[in-house]
């Protein structure tokens, strides 16, 4: 049964395109393609220049401000146990600092360059 399913598949997913195919080359209006246009950008400076941001900076304080305050939040949260635990301090700071980072690129990313 699964092999007779699998053969009528195959037929039905194969006869779709040379249906469209033989009906295109009849002439069906349904599969009419318009002529290729060659398109062409005029070699001309109305293209806009990006504009110099601030996005380093506001990265950098960004990971700053956001991965101190992770490492603070990391210490205090694992320093009240027994036992320290450097890799969830890493991790904690690690993440901090690239979540600060993501979100004051984008805002210095407002900020145009002086």
């Amino acid at each position: 049964m699964r092999i007779l399913l699998a053969a009528l598949l195959t037929l039905v997913l194969l006869a779709v395109p040379l249906v469209a195919e033989a009906q295109g080359e009849f002439g069906s209006v349904a599969y009419r393609r318009p002529p290729f246009e060659r398109f062409e950008i005029p070699a001309t400076d109305t293209t806009p220049s990006i504009k110099r941001t601030e996005w380093k900076r506001g990265g950098i304080i960004g990971a700053s401000i956001l991965g101190g305050a992770a490492l603070l939040l990391a210490i205090a949260w694992c320093g009240s146990e027994e036992q320290s635990c450097p890799r969830g301090i890493a991790l904690g700071t690690a993440v901090g600092a690239a979540t600060g980072f993501a979100l004051g690129a984008f805002i210095g990313g407002l900020v145009p360059e002086r």
